[in-house]
């Protein structure tokens, strides 16, 4: 098992069917180091 480290900023937004939606930035403190965006969105 390896172990990563990063960090994430995730700004929640709340839609007009009532659910939440979390547009994310994150970034690797390890590793490759890369960075990316997510977007999640509550089922």
């Amino acid at each position: 098992m390896k172990v990563k480290t990063g960090k994430c900023h995730s700004m929640p937004t709340m839609l007009k069917n009532g659910k939440i939606e979390l547009a994310e930035q994150w970034e690797w403190t390890s590793g490759d180091f890369s960075k990316g965006e997510s977007l999640l969105v509550e089922v």
